[in-house]
């Protein structure tokens, strides 16, 4: 027969991680606490493993987290005969009821398809927890529904508030293969415009730019050049002011016809890419440049 694994390495792990955790709480140091309890607890899945890991979330704004936790260290504390951890975690956990925040996910008659699917976070929401009051941590949360056939459909709330509940309501399904659609219309989303699109648009742009700063040149070279005729110059004869004027009339409508080159090529290379870079296109384009509150005293379990 094969022997069973020995546990003791496993075991020296949690107590090690253990050990470190507690440490930097008493540190204060509980962002780094946690992820070491969560580790731990993966290995170990002691009443004394799980009341810190509570704590941790407590003291870094995931109230909900550390709700459950010390409602679950509470219930497997009292089966296991440890009176005063339990009346510590149920303290805890009463503390922190007024402060949880719920989302409800509806799913009305007309959508409850076979093979319907809703999840919160990723995770599966079973048909006994649609409609219930579900305690969540505060940032944003995604609910999402899928089902035969079916576009998925999705939408994002965020809690930002104690105490508040969000419901969100799963619409029908709309036939489909495809994800994505907006959840409060339930229309399929339109589609976003293509990387060529985009291009095109920046392209367009920089041709409009062009045309603009051409025109301006050019008035202000006629502009110019008038000027110089006013300052004496008569066919190319020019008195000192006025070859002065001139140079500038010309040097501006050079740069004038410049402008325009840039802007046309703009315009009509964005026009092109416009067209030709729909959603169907299988075309790619790129632009290159050159230039807590807690309850008073804290009560870190040391136990093992």
């Amino acid at each position: 027969m094969a022997q069973a694994a020995d546990p003791l390495p496993e075991q020296g792990a949690a107590r090690a991680l253990f050990d470190e955790a507690l440490a930097d709480m008493k540190a204060g140091r509980w962002t780094v606490a946690c992820p070491k309890l969560e580790r731990g607890t993966l290995l170990d899945r002691g009443t004394g493993m799980r009341h810190n890991l509570a704590l941790c979330y407590e003291h870094t704004g995931r109230p909900a987290s550390a709700w459950s936790l010390f409602v679950e260290v509470a219930k497997d504390a009292a089966a296991q005969g440890q009176p005063q951890r339990e009346q510590v975690a149920r303290a805890h956990a009463a503390a922190l009821e007024p402060k949880l925040s719920y989302i409800v996910v509806v799913v009305p008659a007309d959508s409850r398809i076979d093979g319907l699917e809703v999840r919160r976070d990723g995770q599966p929401l079973a048909a006994t927890q649609w409609g219930a009051k579900t305690p969540v941590d505060p940032g944003t949360h995604a609910i999402e529904a899928f089902g035969p056939a079916r576009r998925t459909w999705r939408k994002e709330v965020s809690v930002t508030q104690d105490g508040e509940t969000i419901k969100v309501t799963i619409p029908s399904l709309v036939p489909g293969s495809s994800p994505g659609y907006d959840s409060d219309a339930g229309e399929p989303a339109r589609p976003g415009l293509t990387t060529t699109r985009k291009v095109g648009l920046v392209v367009g742009g920089v041709g409009v730019v062009g045309i603009a700063v051409g025109s301006w040149l050019g008035l202000r070279a006629i502009s110019r050049n008038n000027e110089s005729n006013d300052l004496g110059c008569v066919g190319n004869e020019c008195t000192e002011a006025g070859a002065a004027a001139r140079r500038s009339a010309r040097s501006d409508g050079n740069l004038s016809t410049i402008g325009f080159a840039v802007g046309a090529a703009g315009l009509v290379g964005g026009a092109a890419l416009w067209i030709f870079g729909g959603p169907s296109g299988t075309s790619r384009a790129s632009i290159h440049a050159g230039h807590g509150t807690a309850l008073s005293g804290i009560t870190l379990q040391g136990a093992w």
